[in-house]
């Protein structure tokens, strides 16, 4: 997998951990994209293939969609869901390298996938 691109809603620590584990993670902090709409946060992760990672569901579901029917393919797009806790911020890093981890090669092009908190042993 090419890296991660986490949108404004993810805190800059888990990319600084992320990257400290040997997973490619940029933010859109780092590249001046805050407060864009998010269908610019998709297209330009896509355009550098990079998974979008996003507390945003719904709208990115939406996009997703819509992306689908246009026949404009994206990177990934991995939604943290709501049972990480905004503090949970090693949890989340953590569960991030594992789907780094377990996704050695590119995401399928229009695919969506829910972040999983990493259990004891896993």
């Amino acid at each position: 997998m090419r890296g991660f691109y986490l949108d404004e809603h993810i805190p800059l620590t888990v990319a600084s951990t992320v990257f400290s584990a040997g997973v490619r993670a940029v933010t859109a902090h780092e590249c001046e994209m805050l407060e864009r709409d998010d269908g610019d946060h998709l297209r330009f992760a896509s355009a550098r293939g990079l998974c979008v990672v996003t507390r945003n569901r719904d709208d990115f579901l939406s996009l997703a969609t819509l992306g689908w029917e246009r026949r404009e393919p994206h990177a990934g797009i991995l939604i943290v869901p709501s049972t990480f806790g905004h503090r949970e911020l090693g949890a989340l890093a953590d569960a991030l390298v594992a789907f780094a981890q377990e996704h050695p090669e590119d995401l399928w092009e229009y695919g969506v996938w829910w972040l999983q908190k990493q259990t004891e042993g896993s």
